[in-house]
């Protein structure tokens, strides 16, 4: 089951998303999470983020870890982009 964190990333991004079948989605949601991290201002949208990648991706980032972030997306390039 998704976390609620996820099914609000999921509706938050959902124009970006529509293109994709179900299956993708999540996998699509990856990058955009990413990119929310890294570009926004408001820490809750950012905290929000990261929870939402700790659980797709299975990964205990810390919050504001921006190097685990990009160490993270060395390791697993092609869900980054």
């Amino acid at each position: 089951m998704e976390s609620s964190l996820v099914q609000a990333a999921l509706v938050s991004s959902a124009k970006q998303l529509e293109q994709f079948v179900e299956s993708e989605r999540r996998a699509r949601l990856i990058p955009i999470l990413i990119r929310e991290i890294r570009t926004n201002d408001d820490p809750f949208a950012v905290t929000s983020s990261f929870l939402a990648l700790r659980n797709l991706t299975n990964y205990l980032f810390r919050v504001f870890d921006i190097e685990a972030i990009d160490a993270w997306c060395a390791e697993h390039a092609s869900q980054c982009q």
